[in-house]
């Protein structure tokens, strides 16, 4: 029998409803062997899970030393324990979880933080040294404030959240329950919004000026959102900028003011979207992609790496390039570029 921090190969496949498979080369006895950990092919060890999915790893999959490999297919010729899941990947991260739970608040207090006489927290929230909570402000059960984090007036933190160190959320923002604002993340910050007065507009300011818009509007974030280290998002002009269920944000991605980003859609990072920009479900965006202000992108669009998205997408597929075109296209240019370079 496991202990608490392991499983056998059997408990394993029941866990997580995969089929335990064992090539002629392993002892079936192998069954009762014990996993505590996880870890790639090339360096798992005899007590660790890994996955097997992508074929250009087939090498690694034939010489790793796991002790079980989840995979889509059963491979008699691969000597090592295997679990059949149809979804490997998402059973392989499903055991990470279980091996590495998120960290629970130890219901408390500092009292070297600051809490707004008026702020409301649960009990059952962790509230760390150097954090501070302001006026109004909601910080519901489960959450955890750490050190030198920021939570602005009327601003809710919902249940499970965590604020790392010195992440910011501004006045009246919300986030959902069991979001995760990594360190120097800022929820809330002032849109960019400017309007100019031209020379000579203005006897007072004959040389010119430029006014800046007031930011009235929030943020708001859904269920199990995560917004990368350094990672920016605008609040509102007017109303709320928007963030959907399982958006997850790299580091350092900038989201402008009025944006919309729909559930489940994943943005790389180095990422910049313009204001009011609106983004759908299941949208998966790479790395140093510039997307203009006000343009609509439908669900289920890919963004090669450094693209710019300069119009509305309106059809699901994958595109690159810049200005964008449709992906195989953009794959065709690349390679007469690569030829034309050659001669």
């Amino acid at each position: 029998m496991a202990t608490p921090n392991q499983l056998t190969l059997d408990e394993l496949a029941q866990k997580f409803s995969a089929k335990l498979r064992f090539p002629n080369s392993v002892e079936v006895s192998a069954k009762d062997k014990c996993i505590d950990g996880v870890n790639n092919l090339a360096s798992a060890g005899a007590c660790d899970a890994s996955v097997w999915k992508d074929p250009r790893y087939r090498k690694q999959f034939s010489e790793t030393k796991a002790g079980v490999v989840f995979v889509k297919e059963f491979q008699e010729d691969i000597s090592v324990a295997q679990l059949v899941h149809p979804h490997p990947d998402v059973a392989f991260v499903s055991l990470i979880q279980y091996l590495n739970p998120s960290a629970v608040a130890k219901p408390a207090q500092s009292t070297q933080a600051f809490i707004a006489g008026t702020a409301t927290v649960d009990p059952a929230a962790e509230v760390q040294a150097g954090a501070y909570i302001g006026e109004g402000a909601v910080v519901e059960a489960g959450a955890i404030l750490h050190a030198g984090s920021y939570v602005g007036s009327n601003a809710k933190v919902g249940k499970g959240t965590v604020l790392h160190a010195n992440a910011v959320l501004e006045a009246g923002c919300v986030t959902g329950k069991n979001c995760i604002l990594f360190a120097g993340a800022v929820v809330g910050a002032d849109g960019f919004g400017y309007v100019g007065e031209a020379p000579g507009q203005n006897p007072e300011h004959p040389a010119g000026r430029i006014l800046k818009v007031p930011q009235i509007g929030n943020v708001v974030l859904g269920d199990r959102v995560e917004i990368g280290a350094t990672t920016t998002v605008d609040r509102a002009a007017f109303g709320s900028t928007i963030l959907g269920n399982d958006v997850k944000l790299d580091c350092k991605v900038q989201v402008g003011h009025n944006c919309e980003i729909g559930a489940c859609t994943v943005i790389s990072g180095m990422t910049a979207i313009a204001g009011s920009a609106k983004i759908g479900r299941w949208c998966l965006i790479g790395g140093v992609v510039a997307i203009k202000g006000h343009t609509v992108m439908t669900d289920g669009v890919q963004i090669a790496a450094c693209s710019v998205v300069g119009r509305s997408v309106r059809e699901a597929g994958q595109y690159g390039g810049d200005p964008i075109v449709p992906i195989d296209v953009w794959r065709r240019n690349k390679l007469k570029q690569a030829r034309e370079m050659r001669r």
